[in-house]
């Protein structure tokens, strides 16, 4: 086995290795330089077919979706048409949004410029033609079982992997980027339970050590927090995947939990089709992540955050103009995009802020920026646009790199023969290598574009084998599976935690451990939940349940397997106050917990939950881990929420149904009442939300009357628009078509929705500025629905922040407004109290500009 390096080695861009083993020829990474070297962006491609005798290829392995990893895919496809493509599903997605995305970029560049594309549309076509979805820690046969490659979660970004490629020759572990840490929107990175024999990994950050991750984002959200106060707004260029989104979720946090003042986050580029993509896997996702898309939809643009996306040029130049407002947009550079627009705006206006968040490269907009602030400012060039640089510049680390410690640790954890350090400038590289070295890895690679690494097997035999049999693996019965259960807990216990694969290995170690017995084998898993538990942060990663000790009693002789030992609590070690707060933050990082008070004489924490009768119960495990790592004893005020308990009530409202008043709360009998316009409360849907809404709150759920309303109210209470038929659904759009298909229906009327969400993948609700605005346009959905088959519905609230916004942009200079507009929603109209109204004779105009605009009137008050 031996590697040659093609791209991406001694630099950051166009990632590309080819690996050579048993006549088998496989390339890993196929990316582009976002710089060109000596005016080429592409890697060493032509090194493929040096030998005359030997060109072809058999496969393609990515490690993730970045531009600097898959950018080249269509020109190799166009050389290449037959050769798969492997990467996860996740890097998939985001593969194909980057490769559209491009080609727009070449086509403005060569009408600009006249700069020749890197590549026709028909070429990223075939690429995206070629890709194959491949699952975590789940090993793929290659070349007819002569090679194996497994991907393990890097952490880098969503969908991002190790791939780990083993043959009789050897094994080589490509790293991809990576990220140790955990994120807020995917968990760090797996390392494999594995020696390879060489080790190829990234030297980003060699020589250096990454600030404090918390300690970076409460920075961020100071200076935003100062930024907004005073009137201004805050540019975040972000790259479109993995920063974006965490800036994006910083914010919005910090906007809900009240620790920023009151302002829109205007999301706009291509971060916006990236977001969409993570409501698609949830399970790469962290928990906090999995919990908000469970209970938004999407947990970016999802009902009542802060975030929403700015689709067309109208409203990007509307949200440049808005004072204090948040925009996070790509590029990440500035080299293009809407954050150049905005950069643009802002540059000049001395209230307002440019966050740089990530890498900028020497010769970009970003890096001039970042030196122009430390040279005291100056004029610049963004686009097209000579601007003078008064606004405030800030540079923040919130990396999805591993640092030099962090890879020296991941090395040590592997035990390589050999590691081959890439990704990295020269000084980046020697300092990697010099600590590695020092952590008794004897042999360090520093290869160059060309450069041949041999692959040297340890001793003793190699360690994989081809494949040798077809037959599927067996799957455990429902009958059989607590006694496979009580053979792994009496092998390894209680807290291993095994792969679909590694346990049907383990049930049937002839079999082959094929898609259709791992799928077989998942819902048998799921079907049996007090018998196996998922991983908290591995979703594909189960144990036998620690709880289930009782189940696996042998019958014939009544001995069971021993119940993993609580953890003890360590005496004399009492946390104080804030680290305990942070420790209960730590295993309850749930939206449900909206305070933690503190006893400090009885050294007790108090949790605030949004339904205490039943939250002692669903988080026993992590309570018993708070008092174990604090020292504090746990108890919980009884007080439910009563608005959450009042919005869960709405949301369990089934289908079809619509409400005539606001839900009524009796306390006193642990109930929540609904008076019905519509429905049959006593159907079965209506005692599903009833037992659904009793197990999460604790209350039960009565339902009162049931006249039909008419359909105006109807629609304002969330009843569908139009019930698709079966043969409406049978030509269903994918729910990004669909959402393509809405907007533009909108684009040229006057008004569009702010927001489309899915729901529980049931249905797709419209979210106009208030729902009124939203009944002017039934014919258009009703149209809508059939032509995409999903049923559409109505926010049935309206969007009382931008009511206020509107209303504070249409009241005349000059009239002084006291305190905030405030939203009259029995009365349909925005109140705002002003000093004086010097002028009668505008306030008809501007009452009949609001509601064509909204749907709502616009009152003056002294």
């Amino acid at each position: 086995m031996r590697v040659t390096f093609l791209g991406g080695a001694d630099e950051v861009g166009a990632s590309c290795a080819l690996v050579e083993t048993g006549g088998r020829r496989i390339l890993v990474d196929c990316g582009i330089r976002m710089t060109p070297r000596d005016g080429d962006r592409l890697p060493w491609l032509g090194g493929l077919q040096q030998d005359d005798d030997n060109k072809h290829l058999d496969a393609v392995l990515v490690t993730h979706a970045h531009t600097d990893h898959t950018g080249a895919l269509p020109v190799l496809a166009q050389s290449y048409p037959r050769v798969p493509i492997y990467m996860t599903s996740a890097s998939m997605d985001l593969t194909q949004i980057l490769l559209m995305d491009a080609l727009k970029i070449m086509q403005y560049a060569q009408e600009r410029e006249g700069e020749v594309p890197l590549y026709p549309k028909a070429a990223a076509e075939l690429a995206i033609g070629l890709c194959c979805p491949v699952p975590f820690a789940q090993p793929v046969s290659l070349c007819d079982g002569e090679l194996r490659a497994t991907w393990y979660p890097a952490g880098h970004i969503l969908g991002a992997g190790s791939v780990l490629l083993e043959s009789s020759e050897g094994s080589v572990l490509f790293t991809g980027d990576v990220s140790v840490t955990d994120q807020i929107t995917v968990p760090g990175m797996m390392v494999p339970r594995t020696k390879p024999d060489l080790v190829v990994i990234e030297s980003t950050y060699g020589g250096r050590l990454h600030a404090s991750r918390t300690a970076e984002e409460k920075r961020l959200v100071a200076q935003t927090g100062e930024v907004l106060a005073r009137g201004g707004s805050i540019l975040f260029p972000a790259f479109a995947i993995g920063r974006a989104q965490e800036v994006i979720l910083i914010l919005s946090r910090a906007l809900e939990r009240g620790q920023l003042p009151a302002a829109p986050i205007y999301v706009d580029g291509m971060v916006q089709a990236v977001c969409y993509a993570y409501s698609n896997h949830t399970d790469l996702l962290t928990p906090w992540l999995r919990k908000r898309c469970d209970k938004l939809g999407n947990p970016f643009f999802g009902d009542d955050t802060p975030a929403q996306p700015i689709r067309t040029p109208k409203l990007r130049r509307e949200a440049a103009k808005r004072r204090p407002a948040i925009y996070v947009a790509s590029s990440g550079m500035l080299t293009g995009g809407p954050s150049q627009f905005y950069a643009g705006h802002l540059a000049e206006d001395p209230r307002s802020f440019i966050a740089i968040t990530g890498y900028q490269d020497e010769e970009s907009p970003g890096r001039a920026v970042q030196q122009l602030a430390r040279d005291g400012g100056g004029k610049l060039r963004i686009g097209a646009r000579m601007v003078e640089l008064r606004c405030g510049v800030g540079t923040y680390s919130l990396s999805a790199h591993a640092d030099t410690a962090q890879v020296v640790g991941v090395v040590g954890a592997l035990k390589p023969q050999a590691v081959a350090l890439v990704h990295g400038d020269k000084g980046a590289r020697e300092s990697m290598r010099d600590a590695i070295l020092q952590g008794g890895i004897d042999t360090v690679h520093l290869p160059g574009i060309g450069t041949v690494v041999d692959v040297k097997r340890r001793g003793g035999g190699s360690r994989f084998q081809p494949a040798t049999t077809t037959r599927d693996a067996r799957t455990p019965t429902a009958d059989q599976l607590t006694d496979f259960a009580r053979a792994l807990v009496t092998a390894d216990g209680f807290n291993r935690f095994y792969t679909l694969q590694d346990m049907l290995r383990r049930f049937d170690p002839d079999g082959l451990p094929s898609p259709d017995a791992t799928a077989a084998l998942r819902e048998q898993i799921l079907d049996h939940p007090r018998l196996f538990q998922r991983h908290r942060t591995r979703a594909f990663l189960y144990r036998v349940h620690p709880k289930a000790a009782a189940l696996l009693t042998d019958p014939t002789t009544g001995v069971g397997p021993k119940p993993t030992p609580p953890r003890k609590k360590k005496k004399g070690r009492r946390a104080d106050q804030t680290n305990a707060q942070k420790i209960t933050r730590k295993h309850l990082d749930t939206p449900e917990l909206y305070k933690i008070g503190c006893r400090v004489p009885t050294a007790e924490l108090i949790l605030y939950f949004h339904f205490p009768h039943t939250a002692r119960e669903r988080f026993t495990d992590a309570i018993e881990a708070i008092e174990a790592e604090s020292g504090w004893t746990v108890t919980f005020n009884p007080t439910v929420h009563q608005a959450a308990l009042a919005q869960r009530a709405l949301d369990a409202l089934p289908d079809g149904f619509a409400l005539s008043r606001n839900p009524g709360l009796h306390l006193s009998d642990k109930r929540v009442s609904l008076h019905l316009a519509e429905g049959d409360p006593d159907s079965e849907p209506a005692r599903q939300a009833q037992a659904a809404f009793l197990a999460a709150t604790g209350f039960e759920l009565t339902f009162e009357g049931g006249e039909g309303p008419a359909i105006e109210t109807s629609l304002l209470q969330g009843a569908p628009v139009h019930k698709p038929t079966h043969e409406d659904k049978l030509k269903r759009l994918e729910i990004n078509r669909a959402r393509e298909a809405i907007m533009r229906a909108f684009a040229k009327l006057p008004h569009q929705p702010i927001k489309v969400s899915l729901k529980g993948n049931t249905f797709i609700q419209l979210t106009f500025i208030p729902p009124q605005v939203g009944l002017r346009y039934q014919d258009t959905l009703n149209r809508l629905s059939r032509k995409i088959g999903w049923e559409l519905r109505l926010r049935r609230t309206p969007n009382q922040h931008l009511l206020q916004e509107i209303a504070r942009e249409l009241t005349p200079d000059g009239w002084t407004i006291l305190g905030h507009p405030s939203t009259v929603r029995e009365e349909l109209h925005v109140r705002v109290k002003v000093a004086a109204i010097p002028d009668l004779e505008p306030l008809e105009r501007l009452d009949a500009e609001m509601k064509e605009r909204t749907g709502y009137g616009l009152v003056f008050v002294t």
